[in-house]
């Protein structure tokens, strides 16, 4: 799990907290996805994707797996030694 405000924001992507949802927003060019605290869904540019893992909350930060957030912005991930 890495920490979504950080991670979106070294890559360019604008972040929105909605505390009173439990929701984060990440914008970058022509994608949106908002990912809710314990949701096993997520919402890609209005189109709803299965998650494998929900986002959490953890020391007041968002946390996502690494894989779902790249992929989620239209990039690339894999997993490296089964990590």
């Amino acid at each position: 799990m890495v920490p979504v405000r950080e991670i979106a924001q070294a890559v360019g992507a604008q972040v929105v907290w909605e505390a009173d949802a439990q929701r984060v927003i990440v914008k970058m060019a022509d994608r949106t996805a908002a990912f809710v605290i314990g949701a096993e869904e997520a919402t890609v540019n209005g189109q709803g994707q299965p998650l494998e893992s929900a986002a959490v909350l953890k020391a007041g930060r968002a946390m996502l797996p690494l894989k779902t957030l790249a992929e989620a912005l239209g990039a690339a991930a894999e997993e490296a030694n089964g990590m």
